[in-house]
């Protein structure tokens, strides 16, 4: 990489290639430093800047050479590495070399290939030998890594099963079905957005392919929410009907009047943070129901009027700057920005990275998922006299530690790649 010089209002620098010694290609990139002082700006003013201005522009360079040369990661140690509130890293994905193995896991998912580990030796007196571990089929790798992460919801699983509480255990089984699915249109997404027309732009039927696919997420997703409401109403009265439950996780309200006053109201801090993910997903797959939620390709802030897939967030009450719940935290892990118009006096428009989305929707929703699982199997609710005995039915010891997670498991829950740290 040449060194980088100011031009006009953009920095540029040469990038090239060599491929033992020879070169193969050289050409120019360029990024706004300018982007990178607002950034930092804001990020004072929200007095929680703790990234040097070299750490920025660098990840705006890593960006600007990642895009020139059509590549899909960047691998780097530096400190911007997968903070969504670096927004060079909604132009192309910044990981740390620790963080591969999930990109391997998509890969393999993508590929439809079920094995994940080949080890290969030579025998004593000559000769090879070949050992292949994998799953049975993708399916099952999905819900290999779906359980690595979710403990209590796999426990509550287990508990229910051997209980002989079938009726508790499939509602469970069709929610981590559910969730399985999601995360099957969440690999056709990034899929989709790995075919470019070679200049590192999206066609559009690539938009299109990505667009389907955070559709079927958002219908899933939403899809467990609504189990998972309904399934707990049951639990709280065992004379309620599956089929006349009426509730879902991804509603405060819900929250407010059919949870909290059944347990302690410190418990639910971590619950009612990810509720808002969960209304907001739900939110836009109403908007999928009511008419076609629009997507397309959207100015970056990226040099040469790039463009990346984004979902238009006009009229989605949630993003109304004067009357929303959100915080500025979740308008960085959503993708959101104010695109630039693409037509003569047009005004901006308030837009949503697609992928940075929908990987927001899905860990958001596995840990809430989770957690809202360890909230009824280690808790009794209050006042609820027709309860399920599933709930509470592991009642956590004072000072009781959860035993380290196995190396297995380790590795399933980084192959898969979408649960939270």
């Amino acid at each position: 990489m040449i060194a980088p010089v100011e031009c006009l209002d953009t920095t540029q620098f040469w990038i090239t290639t060599e491929l033992n010694g020879e070169l193969r290609s050289s050409s120019a990139c360029n990024f706004f430093g300018a982007y990178a002082d607002l950034d930092r700006m804001q990020a004072q003013e929200r007095g929680d800047d703790d990234l040097a201005a070299e750490d920025r522009y660098r990840a705006a360079a890593l960006a600007a050479a990642g895009t020139s040369l059509n590549v899909d990661v960047i691998v780097t140690n530096a400190p911007t590495a997968g903070r969504p509130d670096v927004a060079d890293n909604d132009i192309l994905i910044s990981v740390r070399p620790e963080d591969l193995i999930p990109i391997f896991g998509h890969y393999l998912r993508s590929i439809s290939e079920s094995r994940f580990r080949i080890v290969k030796g030579h025998l004593v007196g000559g000769g090879a030998i070949e050992s292949t571990t994998g799953a049975h089929s993708v399916n099952e790798l999905y819900e290999m890594g779906i359980d690595s992460g979710m403990r209590f919801f796999e426990c509550l699983l287990l508990v229910s099963g051997m209980a002989r509480h079938q009726s508790v255990a499939s509602a469970l089984r069709s929610i981590r079905t559910r969730i399985n699915r999601a995360a099957r249109a969440l690999d056709s997404l990034l899929a989709a957005l790995s075919n470019t027309n070679g200049s590192g732009e999206q066609t559009t039927d690539a938009t299109e392919w990505a667009a389907e696919a955070f559709d079927r997420e958002l219908l899933y997703l939403t899809a467990v929410y609504d189990s998972y409401g309904r399934l707990y109403l049951t639990l709280l009265n065992q004379d309620l009907r599956l089929q006349d439950a009426r509730g879902t996780l991804h509603s405060e309200k819900f929250l407010n009047d059919q949870v909290e006053p059944h347990f302690d109201p410190a418990l639910l801090t971590d619950l009612r943070s990810l509720q808002q993910y969960a209304y907001v997903c739900a939110e836009l797959r109403n908007r999928v129901h009511a008419s076609v939620l629009p997507a397309g390709r959207y100015l970056a802030r990226s040099y040469g009027s790039t463009r990346t897939v984004a979902v238009d967030l006009t009229d989605i009450a949630s993003f109304n700057r004067d009357d929303t719940h959100l915080q500025q935290q979740h308008f960085d892990k959503l993708g959101v920005w104010n695109a630039d118009p693409t037509e003569a006096f047009a005004g901006r428009t308030l837009v949503s990275d697609v992928a940075t989305m929908g990987v927001t929707f899905m860990t958001t929703a596995l840990d809430y998922v989770d957690k809202f699982s360890e909230l009824v199997l280690w808790n009794k609710p209050r006042a609820a006299h027709n309860a399920h005995p599933v709930l509470g039915s592991v009642p956590r010891r004072p000072d009781e530690q959860l035993p380290a997670p196995g190396p297995e498991e380790l590795f399933h829950r980084a192959l898969f790649g979408w649960h939270s740290p």
